[in-house]
């Protein structure tokens, strides 16, 4: 019985740690993930700027002349 107890107390210990380890990735993946979100919609909003034909750029160029 005794025997059992131990067992069952480092399986529980071994589990601790693994979800404290799950944990700490999660945690870790947000923070890693956030900045790269606003990061991403100005790669998307250049990429659909540079696609504009490019007439709109040169309307700009044209009335500083």
């Amino acid at each position: 019985m005794t025997r059992q107890l131990v067992d069952q107390r480092e399986r529980l210990v071994q589990a601790e740690r693994v979800a404290a380890w799950r944990e700490l990735a999660r945690r870790l993946a947000h923070e890693l993930k956030n900045p790269l979100f606003p990061l991403r919609i100005t790669i998307d909003n250049l990429r659909r700027a540079r696609a504009l034909p490019p007439a709109r750029s040169s309307t700009r160029s044209s009335t500083r002349a």
